[in-house]
């Protein structure tokens, strides 16, 4: 997979088309674009295009590259945090084919989607406002690993890393990443599933029915 990012300073927009497979006289198996608002990605940061950082389409805390946070003490009790923050921050950056948001566009952009009733974002039958669903829905489905929501939750403390499950059969992965917030770690999208499956790490919670 290759891809690409360009900007559009008239419509004020970002897109960023994904070329999958194999190019054939010129032509790829696979060419998918999507778009999102030019703000949220700046392409002048200080670092490899893989570690920038996306602003959320609505920053829930006091920083534009807050995508969603929830009270893990809540959860698990702070006696029992060890290493790990109070309330998990968790960002997004665009990453590659392995991980983040290209990742998630090439090859889960199903499983962003499929958030269930509660979290869906209509769509418009409108292209030009469709075109940026996939990205709000990311956002809006993280919802889902709200505190109320979360079921269970698994600490990879080798690769720093926690698998989240949540509502509507959501799992998320996220990586403790080199960046602070409200004096705390973010951690950075992985991947997201829409299956059950297996995952390493411990068990640190698991929701008493």
């Amino acid at each position: 997979m290759t891809w690409d990012i360009t900007r559009n300073a008239q419509q004020m927009d970002i897109t960023i088309k994904l070329m999958l497979g194999k190019k054939t006289a010129g032509v790829w198996d696979s060419v998918q674009e999507f778009k999102l608002i030019d703000r949220l990605l700046d392409t002048n940061q200080v670092a490899a295009p893989a570690d920038w950082w996306l602003e959320a389409p609505v920053s829930p805390g006091n920083h534009m590259e807050l995508w969603h946070s929830f009270r893990l003490d809540a959860l698990v009790g702070a006696a029992n945090l060890g290493t790990l923050p109070a309330t998990i921050q968790i960002g997004v950056q665009l990453g590659n084919a392995a991980w983040g948001l290209i990742h998630l566009l090439a090859g889960h952009a199903t499983a962003v989607r499929n958030v269930g009733p509660d979290y869906d974002i209509q769509a418009f039958g409108k292209p030009q406002v469709d075109v940026y669903r996939t990205v709000l829905l990311l956002q809006s489905g993280m919802r889902r690993f709200d505190n109320n929501s979360i079921t269970h939750i698994y600490h990879d403390s080798t690769k720093n890393k926690l698998v989240i499950k949540g509502s509507n059969a959501g799992i998320i992965v996220v990586t403790q990443k080199n960046k602070v917030m409200n004096g705390s770690p973010v951690y950075s999208i992985t991947t997201i599933y829409n299956a059950d499956t297996a995952f390493g790490g411990n068990e640190i919670y698991r929701r008493q029915v």
